[in-house]
């Protein structure tokens, strides 16, 4: 009994060590799986950074050198998306920032450029019906062959007819064709003799020429080229038009609300979130 007792406790001992034993390869087995974990979530975390930061730099390039704001919209919502899925703390800069840069991109105006260029071929046509400075405006239409006395001028003149006869109808006639080669005007202007055929043309032309570049300054994005052949076209109307008409007071009115028009979209500056995304992975 006592040999059989000796025995068991000796297998206890050496269980108990066996456990012993056990329960270190156990701590062992569980410190490495929890390693594991960590090291694995970091990699998750690292990869949803990596692609937060491609995409930013997509946005980047989509703003600054194609000017398309819509991509660069998509493309940080798709940011923003990655970061919300990751709860680490210092991130919430970056994600304040993140939201800042997409509001901004999704408050661009982008210029409509078909309505300005139609815009400008109308104010290109209107040069045709503007008068220029020189032209002598039509007798019957500055009088409206009517003096605000009709009834009783052609009255007097029937009068004067049946008792002046013919040399009443003679003296009238003469007169008509007086006024015809005659026109007085009041101005302070100084007066500028009448164009020719061939110098009306090439003015209006010129302007048109002109207006054309401004067009083409316009879809190529050119701010500067832009409002200076604006500036142009304007100084040639004046020096050339009647600016007194009221054609070529529509036509500046017009220019006015053409010339202040930027054919560049402004578009916001979203450096400051990529930084911050550099400086967190760092």
């Amino acid at each position: 009994i006592e040999d059989l007792r000796d025995e068991m406790l000796a297998h206890r001992d050496a269980a108990e060590s066996q456990i012993e034993i056990l329960g270190d390869d156990l701590a062992q087995v569980s410190d490495s799986v929890a390693e594991l974990r960590e090291q694995l979530r970091g990699d998750i975390d690292g990869l949803s950074l990596d692609e937060v930061e491609r995409l930013m730099g997509i946005a980047n390039r989509q703003l600054q050198l194609a000017a398309d704001h819509e991509l660069a919209a998509a493309a940080l919502r798709l940011a923003g998306e990655r970061l919300r899925d990751l709860p680490q703390p210092e991130l919430a800069t970056l994600k304040n920032l993140l939201r800042a840069d997409i509001a901004a991109v999704e408050a661009v105006t982008p210029v409509d450029t078909a309505s300005i260029l139609l815009q400008l071929d109308a104010l290109a046509n209107g040069v045709d019906r503007m008068p220029l400075v020189g032209d002598v405006p039509n007798a019957n239409d500055a009088d409206g062959g009517d003096d605000g006395n009709g009834e009783n001028a052609n009255t007097d003149e029937n009068e004067n007819e049946e008792n002046g006869g013919a040399w009443w109808s003679a003296g009238k006639n003469l007169l008509a064709d007086l006024g015809g080669l005659v026109h007085i005007e009041r101005s302070d202007r100084p007066i500028s003799p009448p164009l020719s055929a061939e110098m009306r043309v090439l003015t209006i032309e010129k302007i048109k020429l002109i207006l054309e570049s401004c067009k083409l300054a316009f879809v190529r994005e050119q701010r500067d080229i832009y409002q200076s052949r604006m500036t142009a076209a304007r100084s040639a109307v004046v020096a050339h038009f009647d600016v007194d008409s009221p054609e070529v007071n529509a036509w500046l009115a017009q220019w006015a609300a053409l010339a202040v028009v930027n054919p560049q979209v402004e578009l916001p500056d979203i450096s400051a979130s990529t930084r911050a995304l550099r400086e967190v992975r760092r």
